[in-house]
């Protein structure tokens, strides 16, 4: 076991003031070009990435942006790196996203997303900086935003050309709020979402299937992040989910999630041969069933809506309104 985390600036990058993006890739050239065009124009002027082993068109493509600087390490993702509050160990990508940015960018405002996570403003709020404006005159040095699941009419809507937009290609979502806050670090679930739909249906179709996956106790990933934080060492991450404080989310986000994409099947395959996520990749494991199961049937139901902008989530419960 690692008894620090070690990390080498392998390509730098000026990192001017103002909000960052941190994120952890691997292979993910098809969303890395919306991902940078998205972020940029929500005002962010420098990217930190961490590279994870990714093939060449994806180092390429981090090589050729001028205002991103690539990290990488000697780890890898079966290390651990001590345990949780709950026991459990800690694995590489949840200690980069805990310790990464407040080693790197220690005092800045950082973004810390994956490559499939597009951060939505309430309506308006135009950019980051205006954002972090609202937050800080609150003093609220954090934002929260559900997990939102984008997705196409059936799941093999997955293999459409990559040039096209992410938003074009998966413009449905389920309606919520996926959770309710309590006052307490982490909130009340309920089951919603496209992906608690899928696992209901799968359970259906195969139960002893869907027990061999989860172990015997189905479950889903949390719904909830706190994607925005000033690393001034008053609030931490304890996870990807949750802060050593409970939250307030007078103003919070959303995130767009695009995990049903075309490099999906290559994910899948990546993730169950090594096993490196959550659970022996459980959340992969899942979908690959569902895929296999009922991947030409229509996602559409009295959950979904259709996204036409900020407004779509606000009237869906899953965006705050707030004034401008």
């Amino acid at each position: 076991m690692p008894e620090a985390l070690t990390l080498q600036v392998v390509k730098p990058a000026p990192l001017p003031e103002g909000p960052l993006v941190f994120a952890v890739v691997r292979d993910e050239d098809y969303l890395l070009p919306f991902f940078f065009a998205h972020y940029r124009a929500l005002g962010v002027r420098a990217f930190v990435i961490y590279d994870d082993r990714s093939a060449a068109p994806t180092r390429e493509l981090l090589n050729a942006q001028a205002d991103c600087a690539i990290v990488r390490s000697p780890h890898q993702f079966g290390d651990s790196f001590g345990v949780s509050p709950g026991g459990k160990p800690r694995r590489l990508t949840e200690v980069l996203k805990m310790s990464a940015p407040e080693t790197l960018l220690a005092g800045r405002w950082v973004l810390t997303v994956d490559a499939d996570e597009f951060l939505i403003f309430p309506p308006g709020l135009t950019d980051l900086t205006k954002l972090i404006a609202r937050l800080e005159g609150l003093q609220q040095p954090y934002l929260t935003a559900p997990m939102v699941d984008f997705y196409s009419e059936t799941l093999n809507g997955r293999n459409y050309p990559r040039s096209v937009d992410p938003f074009a290609a998966n413009p449905y979502f389920d309606a919520g709020p996926y959770y309710s806050w309590t006052g307490e670090a982490a909130p009340v679930a309920h089951a919603r979402g496209v992906r608690s739909r899928l696992l209901r249906r799968l359970w259906r179709r195969d139960p002893e299937e869907t027990m061999r996956i989860y172990d015997g106790s189905p479950s889903l990933a949390k719904s909830w992040k706190t994607p925005l934080l000033k690393h001034d060492g008053q609030i931490t991450r304890v996870n990807d989910h949750e802060l050593s404080v409970a939250p307030r989310t007078e103003i919070a986000g959303a995130l767009a999630h695009f995990k049903f994409g075309p490099d999906l099947d290559a994910k899948i395959a990546t993730a169950v041969r090594e096993g490196q996520y959550y659970n022996r990749s459980m959340e992969y494991r899942f979908l690959q069933a569902a895929i296999r199961l009922f991947g030409d049937e229509t996602l559409l139901g009295p959950e979904t809506r259709r996204f036409e902008g900020p407004q779509s989530l606000v009237d869906a419960g899953l965006l705050p309104s707030i004034d401008a």
